[in-house]
């Protein structure tokens, strides 16, 4: 193995030269070794050796291993890349070596990332020396495509498939319409099991992967674990008495409880079925490993690798840095849902359900993730003036019309959520964003309860302007009719939101109960409502 580079660094050098590196990756090396600094590499020795021995490789089978790293284009992923990279080519640097580990990477793709975020990934593979290295394979997941890339077919030259699109968008109505709107249960728990399957894309994928590298901390890992272990009892109503799992069981509770999830949603024939790839009979099994404490993870702390050298743009203009996500625009939805709610359901302006969003949720969440001073500053610019909250109210509609065909309308009927739980907000929606359809108000609860019913001439126009203004369809309705309603926790106080602890019988409602993006936000009035967001 690779001796530790120390303060003799430059009298190793000289006796060890390049020649194990070509003239590509050597220039990457050492840029790496620039932007990572003394306490950088000797974090990259420490990881190096752990890695060795949790391969249980050697100099002569390293080649012969593959680590898979998940890059999902944010800055924390883009920046657990370079750290690898740099590792692999530490490996390969000395002249007496001539391997090392193979990277594969995944990039999980979904229509709430903009253009930057693919622009980003691309740059990052081109400063790294990726799309030309023999020891490294990119792939980007969409949906059930895996997709190699190459210099020839870069990310940036594949548009996110019709597809893709098409599940996103029925995801965030449908989620929408069964929960009033809410900020993380609008895509989030969808995007979670996406970003699993795409991996279990990559870990089965040719001769597979020996070990997966997180950034996630052990600590965090064990959570996950944990609370993936209480969903999968939630969903069979049984317990999981399995409590030594290796990776791929934890893998098959993701894929039990995602499916179980989508059917919530969507119902067991909807249109966006979930289904993991599992392992091949004999294909290895892959080690989980994280680099989460072999080097420094905040932002400040790799700043400048990630602007100056990796080119990692925070675009708030085309929405890809939006709050706590340098790769969604989603949380910029959020505060745009919110908005509307207030304005229509709380009888408040749309730009104080916009600023009760950001002061008492993004903002805080982004200080507690130790983002730098500028960054926080530039969010909340964006947010200082009704102008300025309307300006980006437009940005966001626009955005979500063109990407994903979802107009304000539809936005605004979510928040009714009026056909669930029996169509309960149905009089409520009609007769504040529909007054034209009050007369029609019980037919139309008997449209929707009564899939043989026979429709005439009246009850396909009120249909049709039901379904232009929801953006669903008559049977995603009528679905929607038999579920229960999602409610968020309100009370008087802190401790009334905290003691409002009902029987939880849905999977959406245990998705939230157990989600730590969430806050307690003030009213004007004093009392107290739970929401969630990022």
């Amino acid at each position: 193995m690779l001796n530790t580079i120390n303060s003799n660094r430059t009298d190793l050098k000289s006796q060890m030269g390049f020649k194990a590196l070509n003239s590509a990756q050597k220039k990457v090396f050492n840029q790496l070794e620039h932007y990572l600094g003394e306490k950088g590499i000797n974090e990259a020795d420490l990881s190096l050796k752990k890695l060795m021995d949790t391969l249980h490789a050697t100099k002569e089978n390293i080649d012969q291993k593959t680590v898979l790293v998940t890059y999902g284009g944010g800055k924390d992923s883009s920046y657990m890349t370079a750290f690898v990279r740099y590792i692999q080519l530490k490996l390969l640097k000395p002249i007496e070596n001539n391997k090392t580990f193979n990277i594969r990477t995944i990039t999980n793709r979904q229509s709430h990332m903009p253009d930057t975020v693919m622009n980003n990934v691309h740059n990052v593979f081109i400063k790294l020396g990726m799309y030309k290295d023999k020891f490294v394979e990119l792939f980007v997941a969409d949906d059930d495509q895996l997709t190699q890339l190459t210099k020839k077919l870069p990310i940036i030259k594949l548009p996110i498939p019709k597809n893709v699109i098409q599940r996103d968008r029925k995801d965030l109505l449908m989620a929408g319409n069964l929960t009033n709107g809410e900020g993380r249960r609008l895509y989030c728990d969808f995007c979670n099991g996406y970003m699993q399957k795409g991996e279990a894309h990559a870990i089965t994928h040719g001769n597979g992967v020996d070990l997966i590298i997180t950034g996630d901390s052990l600590k965090e890992i064990v959570h996950y674990k944990k609370w993936i272990n209480n969903l999968v009892e939630f969903v069979t109503g049984k317990e999981n008495t399995q409590r030594k799992k290796g990776f791929m069981d934890y893998m098959d509770d993701i894929n039990t409880v995602s499916k179980k999830y989508n059917e919530e949603i969507h119902g067991e024939n909807g249109l966006n079925r979930y289904e993991m790839p599992k392992l091949a009979k004999g294909q290895k099994i892959p080690i989980l490993y994280t680099i989460y404490g072999d080097t420094k993870y905040d932002l400040n702390s790799h700043r400048k690798l990630l602007d100056e050298f990796l080119g990692f743009k925070f675009n708030s203009d085309d929405l890809s840095f939006s709050f706590t996500e340098s790769d969604c625009s989603a949380p910029a939805l959020m505060a745009v849902l919110r908005g509307i709610r207030v304005e229509k359901l709380h009888n408040r302006s749309y730009e104080e359900g916009v600023k009760e969003y950001i002061d008492q949720l993004a903002l805080p969440v982004m200080k507690s993730k130790e983002f730098p001073q500028d960054l926080i500053k530039a969010q909340t610019e964006l947010y200082n003036s009704p102008k300025k909250i309307n300006n980006m109210k437009q940005k966001v509609l626009n955005f979500y019309k063109e990407r994903l065909g979802v107009t304000e309308e539809n936005l605004t009927c979510m928040i009714y959520s009026p056909f669930a739980e029996h169509a309960k907000n149905l009089n409520l929606y009609i007769q504040k964003e529909q007054p034209e359809l009050i007369p029609y108000n019980e037919r139309i609860k008997q449209i929707l309860s009564d899939s043989k019913l026979e429709l005439n001439d009246i009850d396909n126009s009120i249909i049709k302007t039901l379904e232009q203004n929801s953006g669903i369809t008559l049977n995603d309705m009528r679905y929607l009719y038999q579920k229960s309603l999602f409610q968020n926790k309100t009370g008087d106080s802190l401790e009334a939101i905290k003691t409002n602890n009902p029987k939880i019988t849905d999977l959406i409602t245990k998705f939230n109960a157990d989600d730590p993006h969430k806050r307690n936000i003030q009213l004007p009035d004093g009392s107290y409502e739970e929401i969630s967001g990022r």
